[in-house]
């Protein structure tokens, strides 16, 4: 049983390798991905997340429940456990669950405010996924850049929206009497 899981975990290894540019200063951006009560504002198809203790921010040993809904009819149950943290620039962790692997995510700052590196290599677990990947592999792909693209246009939404407040402090709720 052991080879046929490797097998098809090797045949159905997903890796996603993302950069984005950000039009904001690093530590706001850091802040939006990292404080974890900040993500249903702007991660599309979020429909859990969940920290194993009440802390608020990615932080290393940290382990989150994730419940994740594309447009296909099913979600995604997994955790991702923190193994590596440094702050403003990187963070790296486990996903076991729905999802097996690993992923990573660097922030740099750029000449047009931050760039994001994103990796994400994973299998999935579920059988059907695994048996019906040579057929589905593309509808699978085709899932995962909808939710990524969704979400960062929320995220880059979001950081617009902050970076105002940031700007003109004490400026939201103006006009509202």
């Amino acid at each position: 049983m052991i080879c046929f899981n490797d097998y098809f975990n090797r045949k159905n290894l997903y890796c996603f390798n993302n950069c984005w540019i950000i039009c904001a200063p690093a530590c706001l951006v850091w802040t939006g991905l990292t404080h974890l009560d900040q993500w249903p504002d702007w991660f599309h198809g979020l429909e859990k997340i969940q920290p194993s203790a009440p802390i608020a921010f990615l932080q290393r040993g940290q382990t989150i429940e994730l419940s994740i809904r594309g447009h296909l009819p099913y979600s995604l149950k997994f955790e991702i456990i923190v193994n590596d943290f440094i702050e403003y620039s990187f963070v790296s962790f486990t996903v076991t669950g729905d999802l097996n692997g690993e992923g990573f995510c660097q922030l740099l700052p750029s000449e047009k405010g931050s760039t994001i590196h994103f990796t994400w290599n994973v299998s999935p677990a579920r059988l059907w996924m695994k048996m019906g990947a040579s057929i589905a592999r593309t509808v699978f792909i085709k899932n995962h850049d909808q939710i990524v693209e969704h979400s960062i246009n929320g995220f880059k939404q979001w950081i617009s929206e902050k970076s105002i407040e940031v700007a003109l402090p004490g400026a939201v709720g103006l006009g509202r009497f």
